[in-house]
């Protein structure tokens, strides 16, 4: 049965305006527990579910929430999603998730929709857009923009990301705690702050050690397994091996590698080491279990939603960096 507020109102024998602040719970102290009762079961009986775009039109906007994300096959994104996607559950909001396969006209495309559908905000985790890019797509209607995971240069909004510059840092340190001088770097995507922080942070770390020129490689990968697997499997087709550790700056990476590496009947981490970023799931079965520097991912979704739903004043500062920790597994070893 497909019922209107009015008729609720009907049925109970009241105005609408008790119907809708029994259904939003706004009844304490608005109308007796009786009539707040008599109104539920007339609710549940009929099986009355309320009208999400009538509510946004009458309110400004929906329950629900919009979550702009890169790429949700890479665990990384699909542990981050669930995370916020959670959070909105256990909040009352309904999270409407969104995957642009790293493709900027899609975050754009993504973003104008769901702002024609009045979403209370935008979570966004963008691999590309400009600040001006995002202020065209929602001129029209502005829901409150949170960044995550990646910054947008200009962006005057919330941003919740984990420290990148301080997870670069400490895995290099960590690398250097175990003797190791050479060490192969694979980067993300150069366009990326995720990426440029966390070289800030290496450099900063061999500078403070002295050590400038102990990294022997840095090559770009594009945060998927495969670009790893395919650049250590042609760099040791051309020559043989001259560094004792890799520091990959994602952990699909990292597991990219040590298929190559395994597949050179080169031993982890008898021969060489292997260090990953995020902490995924599959780090501890992959075999042996690999070593990474933790990004806070459930921080980030948690605080994430708590901006977006508050509504209120944006935090301070407007861009919290969280802080990663190392896990240590079984990848690297001591020289």
């Amino acid at each position: 049965m497909t019922l209107s507020i009015k008729k609720i109102a009907e049925m109970a024998n009241v105005s609408t305006a008790t119907v809708s602040r029994a259904i939003n719970n706004k009844h304490r102290g608005n109308m007796s527990q009786e009539t707040y009762q008599r109104i539920q079961e007339i609710i549940k009986k009929t099986e009355y579910v309320p009208h999400a775009i009538a509510y946004g039109l009458r309110t400004g906007s929906t329950k629900a929430i919009g979550i702009v994300l890169p790429d949700n096959t890479n665990p990384y994104y699909a542990q981050l999603s669930n995370a916020i996607e959670n959070e909105c559950y256990l909040s009352g909001y309904t999270a409407f998730i969104c995957n642009t396969n790293q493709d900027t006209e899609r975050e754009k495309r993504y973003m104008r929709l769901l702002s024609s559908q009045r979403v209370a905000g935008i979570i966004l985790c963008s691999t590309g857009l400009l600040y001006s890019d995002i202020k065209e797509t929602i001129a029209g209607y502005a829901p409150r923009i949170v960044l995550v995971d990646e910054y947008v240069e200009g962006f005057k909004g919330a941003v919740v990301i984990g420290d990148d510059f301080q997870g670069g840092y400490l895995g290099m340190e960590y690398l250097f705690s175990l003797n190791h001088e050479k060490i192969l770097l694979i980067t993300g995507p150069p366009n990326l702050s995720s990426t440029h922080d966390r070289l800030e942070g290496v450099s900063a770390c061999l500078k403070h050690y002295g050590k400038e020129s102990t990294c022997s490689v840095t090559q770009n990968g594009d945060y998927t397994l495969k670009s790893a697997y395919d650049l250590i499997t042609e760099l040791l087709q051309r020559e043989s091996l001259k560094f004792s550790a890799i520091f990959a700056f994602n952990d699909l990476m990292a597991i990219g590698a040590m298929k190559a590496l395994s597949e050179h009947s080169i031993r982890i981490p008898e021969d060489i080491s292997v260090l990953g970023y995020d902490d995924i799931f599959l780090n501890n079965l992959v075999r042996p279990a690999l070593t990474s520097v933790a990004a806070p991912i459930q921080k980030m979704g948690i605080l994430c939603c708590d901006i977006v739903i508050k509504k209120g004043r944006l935090p301070s500062p407007r861009k919290i960096d969280l802080k990663p920790k190392l896990m240590i597994r079984e990848s690297c070893r001591s020289l």
